[in-house]
C-alpha cells in the first residue's frame, strides 16, 4: 500500500507538471518526488506504529532523486540558473527543518552545502562572475551561529557540524580564488579562511589547525605580493619562515606535543629563510645579503636558545659558517692568502683560549644541553 502511494504520487506530478508544459519538469518531478516521498515517510513514521519493511528503500530512492537532481543542476548551471537556484534553496530549507524532525546532525550537511549552492546559481542567473565574497559570508555565518548553539552534549554535533561546515566551505573558496580575476580582493577571503581556521584551533585547542591557517595566511600574503608584482625572494621567504616559527613555537608549547612535527615545521622553516638569503648571496654576489643572512641566522639561533631546541641553533651557525667562507674565498678573493690565513690564526688562538677559561661552563652547558629537543 505504501510503495503504493508512493508511486502514484510521482505519476501524478510528473503528468501535471507535463500536462502544463513546465519547462524543466523533470528537475522539478525529481525535486517534488524526492522531497514529498521524504515526508510521507515522516509522516507514515509518526502515525503507523507498525514495521514498515519498505522503509529504508524507499528513503534510498527519495535520496537518489535528491541526488541525480543536483548533480545535472551543477553539472548544467549555466543552462539551468532558475531551476537549480528553486531547487537548491528548497533543498536548503526542506534540510534543515528535516534534519531537526530527525534530529540528526549529519543532515544537516546537507542543508549547510546546498546553501552556497542555490547562490552560486543566482550569481549565475545574474551573470555575475564574483563568487568569493558572499560564499565566504556564508562560511563566516556559519561559525557564527555555531557559537549560539547550546553547549549541552546533545548540542554538540550540531556545533561541530556547523563548524566544520564552515571550514570546509571557506576551504573549498580559498582554493577557489585564484580562479577569480578580482586581482587584490581575491586575497580576502583566503585571510578569512585563515582566520576560522585560527579561531578554531584557539576554540578547540588544538595546535593541528594552526597549520592550514598559516597556510591560508601565506597564500594570502603570496597573492597579494603576486598582485603588486613583487619578485624579490626575501619578502616571499620572510614571512614564510616568520609563519613557520610560530607554528614550531605552538607545536612546543602545546598539551599534546609532537616532537617530530616540531622538529620537522622548524627544520622547514629555518632552511626556507636561510638557503634563499644564501642563494641570493652566491647568485648576486652582493656584501648586503651576507649582512642580511648574518642577522637572521642570529634571529633564529636567539629563538632557538629561547625554545631550547638543538636543531635551531646548529643550523644556523652552520649557515654563518658556511657563509663566511663564501665570502672569504669568493667575494672577497682579492685579498692576499696571508692575511686570511692570519685572520684564521687569530681566530683559532682566542678561540682556544677562551674554551680554556671556560672549560668549566661548558660542562655545565653540555649537561644542560642533555635536556633539549632535536
Amino acid at each position: 500500500m505504501e510503495i503504493g502511494i508512493h508511486l502514484s504520487l510521482g505519476i501524478a506530478v510528473y503528468a501535471l507538471l507535463d500536462e502544463y508544459n513546465v519547462r524543466d519538469g523533470l528537475t522539478y518531478t525529481l525535486l517534488i518526488v524526492g522531497l514529498l516521498w521524504l515526508t510521507l515517510d515522516a509522516i507514515f513514521e509518526r502515525v503507523l506504529k507498525i514495521a514498515r519493511p519498505l522503509q529504508l528503500p524507499l528513503q534510498f530512492a527519495s535520496g537518489i532523486f535528491v541526488f541525480i537532481n543536483s548533480v545535472y543542476l551543477v553539472a548544467n548551471l549555466d543552462m539551468n540558473a532558475i531551476p537549480a537556484m528553486i531547487s537548491f534553496g528548497v533543498y536548503t530549507i526542506f534540510f534543515i527543518a528535516y534534519a531537526r524532525y530527525r534530529k540528526n546532525a549529519l543532515l544537516g550537511y546537507l542543508a549547510s552545502y546546498y546553501l552556497p549552492l542555490s547562490i552560486l546559481a543566482l550569481l549565475e542567473y545574474l551573470h555575475q562572475d564574483r563568487w568569493l565574497l558572499p560564499q565566504i559570508i556564508v562560511a563566516v555565518l556559519y561559525y557564527g551561529i555555531s557559537f549560539l548553539v547550546g553547549k549541552e552534549e546533545k548540542q554538540v554535533e550540531w556545533r561541530k557540524m556547523l563548524e566544520r561546515s564552515s571550514l570546509i566551505l571557506g576551504t573549498l573558496v580559498a582554493l577557489s580564488a585564484p580562479l577569480e580575476n578580482s586581482g587584490l580582493v581575491a586575497s580576502f577571503p583566503v585571510a578569512v579562511t585563515a582566520t576560522l581556521f585560527a579561531i578554531h584551533a584557539f576554540r578547540n585547542k588544538n595546535v593541528w589547525f594552526g597549520f592550514p591557517a598559516n597556510a591560508f595566511y601565506l597564500m594570502s600574503y603570496f597573492m597579494i605580493l603576486s598582485n603588486f608584482e613583487v619578485d624579490q625572494p626575501q619578502f616571499f621567504s620572510v614571512v614564510a619562515a616568520a609563519l613557520g616559527m610560530l607554528m614550531h613555537y605552538l607545536l612546543v608549547r602545546s598539551e599534546n606535543e609532537s616532537k617530530t612535527a616540531a622538529f620537522i615545521t622548524g627544520m622547514l622553516s629555518q632552511l626556507v629563510l636561510l638557503s634563499t638569503t644564501y642563494f641570493q648571496m652566491v647568485s648576486e654576489e652582493e656584501f648586503i645579503y651576507f649582512v642580511v643572512l648574518f642577522f637572521q641566522a642570529i634571529a633564529v639561533l636567539v629563538y632557538g636558545i629561547i625554545t631550547r631546541s638543538r636543531s635551531l641553533v646548529i643550523t644556523p651557525i652552520i649557515f654563518l659558517v658556511v657563509s663566511v667562507l663564501t665570502i672569504t674565498f669568493g667575494l672577497l678573493e682579492g685579498l692576499g692568502t696571508l692575511i686570511l690565513i692570519g685572520c684564521s690564526g687569530i681566530f683559532l688562538i682566542l678561540f682556544g683560549i677562551g674554551a680554556l677559561l671556560l672549560r668549566e661552563r661548558f660542562s655545565t652547558l653540555r649537561e644542560k644541553l642533555d635536556d633539549w629537543n632535536a
